[in-house]
């Protein structure tokens, strides 16, 4: 059964396990960060940019900092860590570490710097992969896309594995725009430092 929710920022629908923050508002134990406009049934989208309706607009650390420890099932972080600084997503991922139930799941979409390398080392004389890429994929750090870091699955993996999860399942072709990305899913492990 779905409950639908008016809140202070607009109509959110949440399933049965919902929670509520230091502030009284309530919460799926789903949550999709950084959500822009792709607002997902079943979650709490939480975005500080985005007009969509039906989203939490608050600033992502804020937002969890106002939550309970171990009140989150599922995290997705779709093409967000490319927006935060190696640090930011340090203090994400610490913070994760403690909201998320033990084996609760994260998972992350960025674009992969290194499949991005490598496809314009093989396609160097395709004019028209090149213009794809570069108007999608290559404007990784530029000011204007707001990207703050690059990624490949190594990075991923360090950071993650550095506040104790545990990677599940990795994809590195064929996801993403331009089938440029890496996909993870990850769980928490019993032994967060949280």
């Amino acid at each position: 059964m779905s409950l639908s929710v008016w809140d202070a920022h607009g109509l959110a629908h949440f399933s049965r396990r919902t929670y509520r923050n230091r502030y009284g508002m309530k919460y799926n134990s789903k949550l999709n960060l950084g959500c822009g406009n792709d607002i997902l049934k079943g979650y709490t989208n939480v975005d500080i940019f985005s007009m969509a309706p039906g989203i939490v607009k608050q600033d992502i650390f804020e937002f969890l900092r106002s939550i309970s420890d171990n009140s989150v099932s599922e995290v997705i972080c779709y093409y967000l860590f490319e927006h935060l600084t190696y640090d930011e997503v340090d203090e994400l991922l610490f913070l994760l570490s403690g909201r998320l139930e033990i084996d609760g799941i994260i998972k992350i979409l960025v674009p992969n710097f290194s499949l991005i390398c490598n496809s314009y080392k093989l396609n160097m004389r395709n004019i028209n992969f090149l213009t794809r890429l570069l108007n999608y994929e290559v404007n990784v750090c530029s000011a204007e896309s707001g990207h703050k870091s690059i990624w490949n699955s190594y990075l991923l993996r360090y950071y993650l594995t550095k506040e104790n999860f545990y990677i599940i399942t990795k994809s590195e072709n064929g996801v993403g725009k331009n089938n440029l990305g890496i996909h993870i899913e990850a769980k928490r492990t019993k032994s967060g430092k949280y």
